[in-house]
């Protein structure tokens, strides 16, 4: 939250971290005092550095070391037994100062209500706890109230976290031996491979594939990751502190033996880990929602606030934050229409395998007919794009990079084709891309012949295209027939070091990644997209392809999808473009200080640059702003700003989660992969990232108690505010970590695995570090994967991207995560969290007043990484450091968001079709007539400025402008009613190419969703599935592997967009 870093980027990927770099022991950050863990560059250092100002912090965490050299000019060692009131007076103390010295960014964390929701017996602890959050809020802000300062700051209230209920616990241990580990457990367990010796793992007597093999599917309802297969959406890859293995249970599952009443950690798709964000001040606009977001946002806002915004890049989008921002930055207008590809003649067909000659005449006269997309909701200036009339390949100006999107819009009424075909628009090429068609998969959504776009196929792993690219098509297919029409972008990126951004330099891509569009109401276009009242709904997915996966075999195909989503900003970064997609969804909603009436009209001299005052309540779920117990939050966010919810970085942790809405980074990145951290470079002990001093972090005060105490505090503190005359003076952000969940059951993973040798971090999720070299990985996979009911294990490799959790050392070799409700800490008691994200009950908050935000502006909802570029914008300093936040995410809750322009990629002629694969004259006849004939999109929703489009009418290609790189996508709009197309072919649009980017066609499948689909199953059964023409672009064409492409057909219900 202050660094707008996810925790695989700012290095804090949990609460403890094991770093072999920094300690030969897993070290819990709440007690390690060592300045090397905290990677990326907190917002107090950040806008001291750039304004010079003082900046003040109290309890938050990070504050205490100084890892950049700009050090908080006060901040206290941690005493959990400072009264409320002290605190208050403390603030207040802050504020009252002359200009010279009164700090302009104040960061302050409250305890209340994790305290309560990990220690919790019952519903009504928390509630008890939320009854005391609520007082002490009122007492905060009726204490600014009276000291007029209510309207002269911007107070911000965030959450890290929620809290999910335990009721089981994993024992890994009767799975994996221990010794040679490095295993953190809790709800979330990272399992790491040590050797206090060596550091290349091919000298490790335990290899990370034995290990995997004790962990695959060796627990019930246990997935094990490796960074390789995490999620992108999680972020937890891309550090070496994350470990080789993590393992998740399902929400109330942790891997602590004995485990409490609650935790957090899980995935933030568990509701329970949702958590809030409220705010108010001259910044914020009056009872504005921000839509749900994820707390690496914060950090822009934060830049935002303080008048420094864009001053350090993160992960976070800036901008964001504008809808509930009364004046939002003017930013430069970067968006640029995609560019169409070279063109090499008039769009005709160009068989790259057999079309029947009536679909190949029909593709001939659709191409040369279908107009030009009038605008492309994709950018990026290393791509330009092919139209195939209503797909549109993406395709990388570099000929040498076969990364290729596609775009699609499948109609469930279109005319399926049934033929096995590929086809090229000459229009952008004369050559076909594969020479090997046999082993080609498309990736285009599409059944139309129009899909079968050569440059849609990829040699695709048979493992994957029966566990992932199946399953997907087949959920496509049903969404189509469902919602009628779907906008549909598939696509290949290369990621090679899993640091969620596309690799500058061409390579085998190693992601395949789709956007399914829909409206709620009607279609106003598809080209480019657009809806009724401008109502839209996505659902995004990133796929790392892989030869294999084990944990998959033990979880059925929507588990698996959903594993698998992502955020458009995923797909953004991952694929090099930038889409213009989507919009916030508004919503509308005593203290002696609340009301507007005063609502930008700062009374106090030297204010003309707000202070930024973030204040933290540790374990706030967004789940208890239901209970109605904090009324402060409401009133504040009536003159100000909050968010939709807020999604903790993985595991949704205190330290890790802290220390990212502060830099910017993914715990993966900054280092505090947990609260208790291994690093063998630092020291050779699990380390608690607590500091060492003060009284001990957490007490056992219940949870509506403790929120009672929040509002009571924060009256307090927003009532010495008014009455300072600050209120309307400063930009104040109220954050939290982390939700919390009731633990109902501890997952012993003592049976399973022996912890000899290992470094086992439990809690919610566990982590596994192997710390002895005769313990092989595999070995311990073999203990741990699907030997636990409801336990999910991965590694590093395997982890979900969207976690973010596998770039960094310290996360382990094995995390093991249970379903909310389970820990892996045995005895367990009342609540925890570290759930995934997608566990509701670890969703947290966010609001915010100030001169900064819009009145009554909701940001949607986001991960916390998020909030470092907000405390840069909110500090003047904007951009100043790069994070894993996206820069102006939080624009909807400032004041004005940037305009984004596409470029066509270069044309070499008309449009024409190429054949790539040998096409029916009929279907070449109708695609050419269509891509001829179709016009531009109007406007785009990607951009990059590496990317441009390429026009296939109802789909739109990616491509990156240099023609080295293959990192394409595809934009696709899905439609049942589509006229499909059998025969295999693929195709391009010769606007923008004459020659096929692909020679070897057996081996290259199409990830356009549109496009022909075939794969095995079982290995022996053919499964064909027809899709359109148009989708068929040779540019959405990739060498996949096997295991990628290979699944079963699943049909049902699961995730939707």
């Amino acid at each position: 939250m202050v660094t707008g870093l996810y925790p695989e980027s700012h290095g804090i990927v949990d609460n403890s971290v094991f770093d072999l770099q920094l300690s030969s022991n897993l070290e819990k950050m709440r007690t390690k005092e060592s300045d090397p863990y905290y990677g990326g560059e907190p917002i107090w250092s950040v806008y001291k550095r750039l304004t010079g100002r003082p900046a003040h912090c109290l309890f938050w965490v990070g504050c205490y070391h100084n890892n950049t050299g700009y050090k908080p000019d006060v901040s206290f060692d941690y005493n959990q037994s400072l009264s409320l009131d002290s605190r208050i007076e403390t603030l207040l103390d802050w504020l009252r100062l002359p200009k010279e010295t009164r700090p302009g960014l104040i960061n302050a964390y409250l305890h209340q209500p994790d305290e309560a929701g990990h220690n919790q017996k019952s519903p009504k602890d928390v509630d008890d706890a939320l009854a005391m959050v609520d007082e002490y809020m009122d007492k905060l802000f009726t204490a600014f109230h009276k000291e007029n300062l209510l309207e002269c700051i911007n107070l911000v209230i965030v959450s890290d976290h929620g809290m999910q209920p335990l009721n089981r616990s994993v024992d890994i241990s009767g799975h994996v031996k221990e010794d040679g580990l490095v295993v953190a457990k809790g709800v979330v367990t990272r399992i790491q491979i040590n050797d206090t010796c060596e550091f290349e793992i091919e000298n490790l007597a335990i290899s990370a594939s034995d290990l995997g093999k004790e962990l695959y599917c060796t627990m019930k309802n246990v997935k094990v990751n490796t960074k390789e297969s995490m999620p992108v959406r999680k972020h937890y890859s891309n550090s070496h502190r994350i470990g080789d293995f993590i393992l998740e249970g399902r929400p109330g599952a942790t891997f602590d033996i004995p485990f409490k009443g609650g935790d957090h950690g899980y995935d933030y798709h568990v509701e329970n880990m949702h958590t809030i964000m409220f705010a108010r001040g001259p910044a914020f606009k009056k009872n504005s929602v921000a839509p749900a977001f994820q707390n690496v946002q914060y950090m822009n806002l934060w830049l935002t606030l303080l008048g420094i915004e864009g001053a350090l890049p993160n992960n976070g989008t800036v901008g964001f934050f504008d809808s509930i921002l009364e004046k939002a930055p003017k930013r430069e207008n970067k968006w640029e229409s995609m560019g169409e590809c070279d063109n090499f003649g008039s769009s005709q067909v160009l068989e790259c395998q057999k079309i029947p000659a009536a679909e190949k005449n029909k593709l001939a006269s659709k191409l040369s007919s279908c107009p030009l997309a009038k605008s492309f909701p994709v950018y990026s200036k290393d791509y330009c794009y092919q139209s195939y009339c209503e797909n549109t390949v993406m395709a990388n100006r570099d000929p040498d990079d076969c990364r290729k999107a596609v775009i699609e819009v499948l109609n469930a009424f279109s005319e399926k084709s049934f033929s096995d075909f590929s086809f090229l628009n000459t229009k952008y090429s004369i050559q076909c891309p594969f020479a090997n068609h046999s082993s080609m998969v498309f990736f285009s959504a599409g059944s139309t012949s129009m899909s079968k776009m050569a440059d849609a196929q990829f040699v695709f792993p048979a493992y994957f295209q029966r566990k992932i690219l199946g399953p997907l098509q087949q959920k496509t297919q049903d969404y189509t027939t469902k919602y009628k029409k779907l906008y549909v972008i598939s696509g290949l990126a290369t990621d090679t070091n899993r640091d969620g951004h596309a690799d500058q330099l061409a390579g085998s891509p190693t992601h395949f990644y789709r956007i399914l569009i829909r409206c709620l109401d009607s279609w106003v276009s598809t080209n480019p997209p657009a809806c009724k009242n401008n109502r839209m709904r996505s659902l995004a997915f990133i796929f790392p392809i892989l030869d294999e996966h084990p944990t998959l075999e033990c979880m059925d195909s929507n588990e698996i999808l959903l594993d698998y989503t992502a955020t458009i900003s995923d797909v953004e970064q991952i694929a090099g473009f930038e889409f213009q997609l989507g919009s916030l969804s508004p919503a509308a909603p005593s203290y002696e200080w609340k009301g507007c009436e005063n609502l930008g009209k700062c009374q106090l001299n030297g204010y003309d640059t707000p202070p930024l005052v973030i204040l933290s309540f540790d374990g706030f779920a967004r789940e208890y702003l239901d209970r109605k117990i904090v009324k402060s939050l409401d009133y504040l966010a009536e003159c100000g700003a909050k968010a939709e919810r807020v999604f903790p970085s993985f595991p949704s942790k205190t330290f890790p989660n802290h220390y990212t809405m502060v830099t910017g980074l993914y715990p993966e990145s900054h280092g505090i992969v947990d609260n208790s951290v291994f690093d063998l470079q630092l020291s050779s002990e699990l380390e608690k990232m607590r500091t060492k001093k003060g009284d001990p972090y957490y007490g056992g005060e219940p949870v509506d108690d403790a929120l009672v105490m929040v509002d009571e505090y924060m009256d307090k503190l927003f009532t010495a505010f008014h009455k300072e005359n600050l209120l309307e003076c400063i930009n104040l952000v109220i954050v939290s970590d982390h939700g919390m969940q009731p633990l109902n059951r501890s997952v012993d993973i003592s049976g399973h695995v022996k912890e000899d040798g290992l470094i086992v971090v439990k809690g919610v999720v566990t982590r596994i570090h192997i710390n002895d070299t005769s313990i092989s990985a595999s070995d311990v996979g073999k203990e741990l994967y699907c030997t636990m009911e409801n336990v999910k294990v991965n590694t590093k490799e395997s982890m979900p991207v969207r976690k973010h959790y596998s770039n960094n050392h310290r996360i382990g070799d094995f995390i093991l995560e249970g379903k909310p409700g389970a820990t892996f800490d045995m005895p367990f008691d009342g609540g925890d969290h570290g759930y995934d994200y997608h566990v509701e009950n670890m969703h947290t908050i966010m609001f915010a007043r100030g001169p900064a935000f819009k009145k009554n502006s909701v940001a949607p909802a986001f991960q916390n990484v998020q909030y470092m570029n907000l405390w840069l914008t909110l500090l003047g300093i904007e951009d100043a450091l790069p994070n894993n936040g996206t820069v102006g995410f939080f624009d909807s809750i400032l004041k004005k968001a940037p305009k984004r322009v596409n470029r066509e990629c270069d044309n070499f002629g008309s449009s024409q079709v190429l054949e790539c694969q040998k096409m029916p004259a009929a279907e070449k006849n109708k695609l050419a007539s269509k891509l001829s004939s179709c016009p531009l999109a109007n406007s785009f929703p990607v951009y990059s400025k590496d990317y441009c489009y390429q026009s296939y009418c109802e789909n739109t290609v990616i491509a990156n402008r240099d023609p080295d790189d293959c990192r394409k996508a595809v934009i696709e709009v899905l439609n049942a009613s589509s006229e499909k197309s059998s025969p295999a072919f693929s195709f391009l649009n010769t606007k923008y190419s004459i020659q096929c980017p692909f020679a070897n066609h057996s081996s290259m499948a199409f990830f356009s969703a549109g496009s022909t689909c075939e794969w095995f199953l079982g290995g022996r059964e053919l499964i064909k599935m027809e899709f359109s023409a148009m989708s068929k672009m040779a540019d959405a064409q990739f060498v996949f592997p096997a295991y990628f492409q290979r699944s079963t057909v699943p049909r049902g219900a699961g995730i939707d967009i």
